[in-house]
């Protein structure tokens, strides 16, 4: 299967990002002030693995997330017909608790959160639910109804009713901007949990940033950010064909 080529031009560059980094870091530079000597980093890997158990706190953000991701989703879901009415009390509700976020920065809940419950790991799923939900939620609010105008009229025309109409043709119609939006705020989720994380200090990938950069080890953060981005990368085409090979608007069924 062939790349896209967008795909292998970010490929071709990240070839020669990292051709430059050993070139330069490796043998014009090697004290490793800047950017750690690859040498070095590749010996970091068995650190992370042993020392900062970089499997069981990986997984830990991961499951916030997507555990997270899942139930958020089916929540905006559920409340879909609420959040494309003009009208809903209950889009207004959850619409004026997000403009919080257009003024406060969604990490100064996490410092509440963090103050609130020190000890809890379970704070962290509410925190990534919250975060994604809100975040969805004002994405389905926004969605425009018209682009899904025709399979409207020609749904009222079979003599389905607006409760039917609501969750056979408007939410397989969000659905396709929904998938694109949430695959493109993946980075945004990783991001803000692991702030959260660092902040926090007991689990998950943030623990594993906070220590490397408490001891000041450049080679292990540089490690441990080269894994996170690859496998942020693979998770995010492994959504990608997922999300192709089951959401289809051309596809609704009436």
């Amino acid at each position: 299967m062939s790349l896209k080529p967008s795909l292998r031009k970010f490929f071709s560059f990240l070839l020669i990002y990292f051709l430059l980094w050993v070139i330069f870091f490796e043998f014009v530079f090697p004290n490793g002030k800047i950017l750690p000597q690859p040498g070095v980093v590749w010996q970091s890997f068995g650190a992370l693995w042993f020392s900062y158990h970089i499997l069981s706190n990986f997984l830990i953000t991961f499951a916030a997330i997507y555990v997270s991701l899942i139930v958020a989703f089916f929540a905006v879901k559920i409340l879909s017909n609420h959040l494309i009415n003009e009208k809903s009390f209950i889009k207004d509700f959850i619409l004026s608790l997000n403009l919080f976020s257009e003024y406060v920065p969604g990490i100064v809940l996490a410092l509440f959160l963090i103050f609130w419950f020190p000890n809890s790991t379970f704070i962290e799923f509410v925190f990534t639910f919250l975060l994604i939900f809100f975040v969805l939620a004002k994405e389905v609010s926004n969605f425009s109804i018209s682009k899904c105008k025709p399979y409207i009229d020609s749904a009222r025309s079979f003599g389905l009713s607006e409760s039917l109409i609501n969750k056979k043709i408007i939410w397989n119609c969000i659905l396709p901007d929904l998938k694109d939006y949430i695959l493109k705020k993946q980075i945004y989720f990783w991001s803000i949990l692991i702030a959260f994380e660092i902040i926090k200090g007991n689990s998950g990938l943030g623990s594993v940033f906070g220590n490397a950069l408490r001891f000041k080890d450049l080679s292990a953060t540089f490690a441990a950010a080269l894994i996170v981005g690859i496998f942020v990368f693979v998770i995010i085409q492994v959504l990608s064909l997922f999300a192709k090979k089951f959401i289809h608007w051309s596809e609704v069924e009436l």
